[in-house]
């Protein structure tokens, strides 16, 4: 097979053979690192320990966990 192809599996599909892309060439390359924009960085998400917490807690044992069942809207 000439290099200029790539073969394409999905499990339950029927593989597939198409000319390889040139990503280098794409338009929206500048929007990567590659294209000399910044790295991009996950917006790290809160642990919910006690420090993570909008309100004041003194004793973790002092928050009462209410079953789905409980909670009043």
């Amino acid at each position: 097979m000439d290099n200029e192809y790539a073969l394409l599996f999905i499990r339950g599909e029927r593989p597939v053979m198409d000319k390889k892309y040139n990503i280098l060439g794409h338009p929206n390359l500048k929007y990567t690192e590659d294209g000399g924009a910044e790295p991009y960085v996950h917006i790290p998400c809160p642990d919910y320990s006690i420090a993570d917490l909008d309100f004041a807690v003194e004793n973790p044992d002092d928050i009462e966990i209410l079953e789905e069942t409980e909670i009043v809207l």
